[in-house]
């Protein structure tokens, strides 16, 4: 019991092919322009560099006392009440 394809349906299957390998192509190329950035924007590195760089000058000078640079930073917050890294970042303080 041998199936035959007829050359109608090798057609549809080609056509079929061909457009998975075009979405496979799209998304591969969507993927290039956004992937790293993302990546790079959700790491602990970059959030840490963030929420540093955003302290106030009076905190970062004492980044040489690590004593008091450990209490400052955590009283700061505390004093502030933030509810997101987003009202922190969007404070001016």
């Amino acid at each position: 019991m041998s199936v035959q394809i007829t050359e109608r349906e090798r057609e549809r299957e080609r056509e079929r092919e061909r457009e998975r390998e075009r979405e496979r192509a799209a998304a591969k190329s969507e993927g290039c322009k956004t992937a790293p950035t993302a990546v790079i924007s959700k790491g602990v590195f970059y959030s840490r560099t963030r929420t540093y760089n955003h302290l106030t000058l009076t905190i970062k000078e004492l980044s040489y006392d690590v004593k008091q640079f450990r209490r400052t930073p955590k009283r700061f917050i505390q004093s502030n009440s933030f509810y997101s890294l987003e009202e922190y970042f969007d404070s001016n303080s």
